[in-house]
């Protein structure tokens, strides 16, 4: 059984800023940070989409409502589909607890 997974995994965040499931993804980025890899982040006003890979464990974790189908997590009949695009996409994790913080205010 390989080691590594992958997920994608959508959130979103309430207009006053507030989403404990976007906080508890923060939360769960950070302490992941060394053993997973964001290959691809997109967001859409307060919608947040981000494309994991990483240890099989930490992918466990991910509480199954946050997960989603789509080409990230999907191999095709040539195997995985390239994301090379994605992988331009950067999600700062400082900015991330910038933001994580800024919500607890």
């Amino acid at each position: 059984m390989a080691k590594k997974a992958r997920a994608t995994i959508f959130v979103q965040e309430s207009e006053d800023g507030v989403s404990t499931d976007y906080d508890w993804v923060i939360d769960w980025l950070v302490r992941w940070s060394t053993k997973t890899r964001i290959a691809g982040y997109a967001n859409s006003g307060y919608d947040h989409t981000w494309d994991i890979d990483g240890l099989r464990s930490a992918i466990a974790e991910i509480p199954e409502e946050y997960l989603r189908a789509g080409d990230w997590v999907e191999p095709t009949s040539d195997g995985w589909k390239n994301r090379s695009s994605a992988l331009d996409m950067k999600f700062s994790l400082s900015k991330a607890k910038r933001l994580r913080n800024r919500a607890r205010r």
